[in-house]
C-alpha cells in the first residue's frame, strides 16, 4: 500500500500533500495535483484548489511522471492532514436486496 512517507520529500504540495523535490514557488508543478505554484496559485488559496482537484477525481495529474507503486490520492490527503473518511451513509440498493456503504468525503482546511 502506498505511504506518503515512502515518497515525501523536503517540500509537500500545500495542495495535495505530495513530496516536491522543489519548494511550491512560481512555475513548480505538482505531478500529483497538476498545480502550476505562481500561476495557478495566484488569487486563489490552497483549499480551493484541494477542493478543485478532489471534486475533479483527485487524478493522476502528471502525463510525464508516473505515480509512485500503489499511489492512492485518498491514503496521501488524509495522512498529509488535509482530509479524513467519514464512512456512515448506509442505502439499501432494492433492485438487487443489498445495502450498500457509501463514503462520503469532507475536504478541511487546517490552519
Amino acid at each position: 500500500m502506498f505511504k506518503i512517507n515512502q515518497i515525501r520529500q523536503q517540500y509537500p504540495c500545500p495542495v495535495c500533500g505530495f513530496g516536491l523535490a522543489y519548494p511550491p514557488d512560481d512555475f513548480v508543478i505538482c505531478p500529483s495535483c497538476g498545480v502550476e505554484f505562481g500561476y495557478e496559485t495566484a488569487g486563489r488559496s490552497f483549499s480551493v484548489l484541494r477542493d478543485e482537484w478532489i471534486a475533479s477525481g483527485a487524478r493522476w495529474a502528471s502525463h510525464v511522471v508516473a505515480p509512485p507503486p500503489g499511489w492512492d490520492a485518498w491514503n496521501q490527503l488524509t495522512e498529509a492532514g488535509y482530509i479524513y473518511f467519514d464512512v456512515c451513509q448506509l442505502r439499501s440498493n432494492v433492485a438487487f436486496g443489498e445495502a450498500h456503504i457509501v463514503d462520503r468525503l469532507y475536504a478541511l482546511q487546517l490552519g
